[in-house]
């Protein structure tokens, strides 16, 4: 965009660059708790955070903003990235009669590499977020980053698609059911609403389990329903397991014991592979070494040995629930905030489930790409030679973390069909 050019996006990216020495992720929420001091902002909260550390580190969060008043997107994106870098010139203008809006979703990038921070900030409404998350997920990407000496290759894979293209993503979930949790019983219902409809978008199978954060009786619900195969119902229904669990809460090791060699769901052949998602919702640290005796070490157990995602749901704001912040850093899964609520006030963790089900689609896609993928908003995908959109509704996506694309709705392709992807990678 030009200097000072009016322009009336309402989906709008931005890039700043400085220098700083520390983890992504710790630059991440600096940075975030700087963007309140923006003029136009009166709340953030952040829907979810991943980290990555490949091919150079890199962390890529959703965030929900509330206005102080009615503003536009590019006026919004600017003031956020002014207060990481301020004094920056050559921004766009918003033109006369560009939308307001006072409810917006910001992706937001931190990329390290050599001794230089990148910054990448895309702004948009939140009404508008389903039909854009996808060319914003691709823009917002840490893999765009390359050097100007850098030699892009041009690829084209193709997949024809057969029955056993169509793989099952399996998910254990750990739900905290002590006294305290008695607030979260509802939001808990809705979001496993909410991933049932993803897990149906993306045209997903699924196997599940559900255990307890209760150190002597974690395995009940196990016990009573046994592993809920593809069975959306008995997931909604089982997934709400009361209050009525013991105050000494230990999720983590229940779920290392549950997944060790003798544990219960290996017993029952669970998983069957290692491309588990494991959620763990709880708003109270995970007393492991209250039944281990030893201190858990994030980076080195068995969800990393055996490759398993881990993603957490837990109270930010409390400095004791680091542990399950770190296991997720460490296995490349989802962070999110318990007490995440919607503009209406209600508790609301729709964000992150849509996330987990889309990276469980990545993990289990056919169409797993050879090479990894940049300029992602340069892919092309074509099925019988007719081109497919880069959106959530009825389209594909290309899932970062699996370097995977993974098709929606009724863009999900057929036995029998082609698929051709060309994109571009970095030799």
């Amino acid at each position: 965009v030009s200097t000072n050019q009016a322009i009336s996006a309402q989906v709008t990216g931005l890039v700043s660059v400085s220098s700083a020495s520390s983890t992504t992720s710790a630059l991440s929420q600096a940075a975030v708790s700087s963007m309140l001091s923006s003029p136009s902002v009166s709340t953030i909260s952040r829907l979810a955070e991943q980290v990555f550390i490949s091919p150079f580190p890199f962390t890529i969060g959703e965030y929900e903003i509330t206005t102080t008043s009615n503003t536009t997107s590019i006026n919004l994106a600017k003031e956020l990235i002014n207060t990481l870098q301020s004094g920056i010139n050559g921004f766009p203008i918003a033109a006369n009669g560009a939308q307001l809006y006072s409810e917006f979703r910001m992706k937001f990038a931190v990329i390290q590499y050599n001794s230089s921070v990148y910054y990448i900030v895309a702004v948009l409404p939140k009404n508008l977020y389903a039909n854009y998350a996808a060319q914003v997920n691709s823009a917002v990407n840490g893999h765009n980053l390359k050097t100007p000496l850098t030699t892009k290759i041009r690829a084209a894979e193709t997949f024809l698609v057969q029955t056993k293209s169509v793989s099952t993503a399996e998910f254990l979930f750990v739900v905290d059911n002590s006294g305290s949790m008695s607030g979260e019983q509802a939001a808990i219902a809705q979001a496993a609403d909410d991933f049932s409809l993803a897990i149906v978008n993306a045209g997903l199978k699924f196997r599940a389990a559900i255990i307890s954060t209760d150190y002597s009786n974690y395995q009940t619900t196990f016990n009573n329903i046994g592993i809920i195969d593809n069975n959306l119902t008995a997931l909604k229904n089982e997934i709400v397991l009361g209050t009525s669990g013991s105050n000494t809460e230990t999720g983590i090791y229940n779920a290392q014991e549950a997944l060790d060699t003798n544990g219960t769901l290996m017993q029952n052949n669970f998983p069957s592979t290692n491309k588990l998602s494991i959620i763990f919702f709880s708003d109270e640290p995970s007393q492991y070494s209250a039944v281990n005796g030893s201190t858990f070490d994030p980076a080195n157990n068995l969800f990393v040995q055996k490759g398993y995602k881990v993603h957490v749901i837990v109270d930010e704001n409390d400095a004791n629930l680091s542990q399950y912040d770190e296991l997720a850093q460490a296995t490349g899964g989802f962070v999110a905030n318990i007490n995440n609520r919607n503009s209406s006030g209600n508790l609301d963790f729709s964000s992150i489930m849509n996330l987990i089900a889309q990276d469980a689609s990545g993990n289990t896609s056919a169409y797993k790409l050879q090479h990894t993928a940049v300029d992602a908003a340069q892919i092309t995908v074509t099925i019988n030679g007719k081109k497919v959109v880069n959106s959530q509704i009825d389209g594909y996506q290309y899932n970062i973390s699996s370097n995977a694309i993974v098709f929606y709705g009724n863009a999900i392709p057929n036995d029998g069909d082609r698929v051709e992807v060309t994109y571009t990678y970095i030799q």
